[in-house]
């Protein structure tokens, strides 16, 4: 499938506000939503969306560690499916585990991930397609 004919749409829960970083990474609910007229059942091998921060169109920040829990969704048409990725905004120094966060300003994420169409039985012969989501404004202070 390419990006135009995907029957997910993906959006995300941005903070409104300046974000102050105190850690490597910062938790967003993100949401896939089943835009297309039949039922999907999915597999994807990740916990998380892979979100990138961008600043004047260049990658500052690449996506962060995802755990590899793979899950099962299922979604009628118009059903949503909400859940937790972790956006890298900060790298730690080992071993002291400072913090090097972002510089203030405005920053853009972009969200991608991978789904596996699924059988009540098993994987389909359909391939894998990506989802993206975003840009997403993100404001450090």
């Amino acid at each position: 499938m390419g990006r135009d004919d995907v029957p997910l749409r993906m959006t995300a829960s941005i903070p409104d506000g300046p974000i102050r970083v105190t850690g490597a990474f910062l938790a967003i609910e993100t949401r896939i939503t089943n835009v297309g007229g039949s039922l999907l059942r999915l597999s994807t091998a990740w916990f998380g969306a892979e979100l990138s921060v961008l600043s004047e169109g260049v990658v500052v920040r690449p996506p962060g560690y995802r755990p590899d829990m793979g899950r099962t969704i299922t979604l009628e048409p118009g059903e949503s499916f909400t859940y937790e990725s972790s956006v890298n905004l900060g790298y730690p120094n080992e071993p002291s585990g400072q913090i090097y966060p972002l510089e203030p300003g405005t920053y853009q994420l972009y969200a991608v991930q991978s789904f596996k169409p699924m059988l009540e039985d098993g994987f389909s012969s359909e391939p894998a397609f990506e989802v993206h989501g975003g840009p997403w404004d993100v404001h450090i202070g």
